[in-house]
């Protein structure tokens, strides 16, 4: 019974997601998602393209960066392949089945043990979220004034973006502290017996990033791939004509970007475009014109990395399924030792 929790998880998620869009669909009427693939300005859609790709090949060389020794002689081209065929299958099955996959193919296909790979990918989901909140919080305070924002939410976006400023300055010390850490947050009550084994992992992932260099350009990837990914969107928006000044379709996008952190249904089906008005209303866009430009965006998304990660897995000679499948045969086994992966 136990081994069908997940997919019970799933099938109910993708009820949800499908009631979410069927309302959101009933809400803004069929015939304005169809219209929804006529953009005003194709030409958009080149630059949409070759940001989005851009976003991918950093992630590849940031990942080489993160890694550190335990790559050896791997180049970033090495682990490209890897990046967009584990986000091709999170983009299909969003719990995450995608970054077991992204270590299995560099065990696989490359010889990085998997442990090595998993926490090096921990590393990378934790400088992503410090550097989504620094983004998403900076452009409110920067359009603080011509969004006339509540002193609350402005307060917030403040305490956000300190935060995520101090722990990116702060990482060279965990790095450096790294075993103090872990003994001090296991020894937190009731929670830290909880995140111990993430913080653990984490941890483990940043020690590949010894030098100062390395680490600080990690940091600036993780902050330039997110970046990329919000001019992909606001490229997209100008596709459509929609008369939102550049840094309100940044600021929209960094937004949305923080849902990606949320559970979500198979596809994002539904809750893609529900966060994609939540995002958007508040800067003056109507679910009207919001919404088809939504749906249109996730279909963008949905190809644009299904091609990548289908010519990835082609090129290297892998089948999906066999990745999606992959189990660690012992998870507790320590980063030394080649537990590797069930082929």
């Amino acid at each position: 019974m136990a081994s069908r929790g997940p997919a019970i998880k799933l099938l109910i998620s993708g009820i949800l997601g499908a009631a979410i869009f069927a309302a959101l669909l009933a809400h803004v009427g069929f015939e304005k998602i169809l219209r929804a693939f006529s953009p005003a300005s194709p030409i958009w859609l080149l630059p949409c393209a070759a940001l989005n790709l851009a976003s991918y090949w950093l992630r590849g060389v940031r990942w080489r960066l993160i890694l550190g020794p335990k790559a050896g002689r791997l180049r970033s081209r090495d682990l490209f392949p890897a990046v967009v065929i584990g986000y091709f299958i999170n983009s299909l099955i969003p719990i995450r089945i995608g970054e077991v996959a992204r270590a299995a193919f560099i065990n696989k296909r490359l010889g990085v043990n998997i442990f090595s790979g998993l926490s090096s990918i921990a590393a990378e989901k934790a400088l992503d979220v410090l550097a989504v909140v620094c983004l998403a919080s900076a452009p409110i305070l920067a359009s603080s004034a011509e969004l006339a924002l509540p002193p609350q939410l402005l307060a917030f976006a403040e305490a956000l973006f300190a935060i995520s400023a101090i722990a990116l300055a702060a990482t060279p010390f965990a790095i450096r502290k790294g075993e103090a850490l872990r003994g001090l947050v296991a020894k937190l009550p009731w929670i830290g017996r909880r995140i111990a084994p993430a913080a653990g992992s984490i941890i483990d992932g940043l020690s590949g990033m010894a030098s100062l260099k390395s680490l600080s350009s990690s940091i600036a990837l993780s902050l330039a791939i997110w970046a990329l990914y919000a001019l992909t969107g606001a490229a997209f928006l100008r596709a459509y004509g929609l008369g939102l000044p550049m840094g309100l379709s940044l600021l929209g996008m960094m937004l949305f970007t923080l849902s990606f952190a949320i559970p979500a249904p198979p596809g994002y089906a539904g809750t893609f475009e529900f966060y994609w008005l939540l995002a958007f209303a508040p800067l003056g866009v109507g679910a009207d014109e919001a919404l088809p430009i939504g749906f249109a965006f996730h279909i963008f998304s949905l190809v644009s990395i299904s091609a990548l990660g289908s010519m990835a897995a082609s090129w290297a000679g892998v089948g999906l399924m066999d990745l999606m499948s992959t189990k660690i045969s012992n998870p507790e086994a320590p980063p030394g030792d080649d537990g590797g992966a069930k082929r």
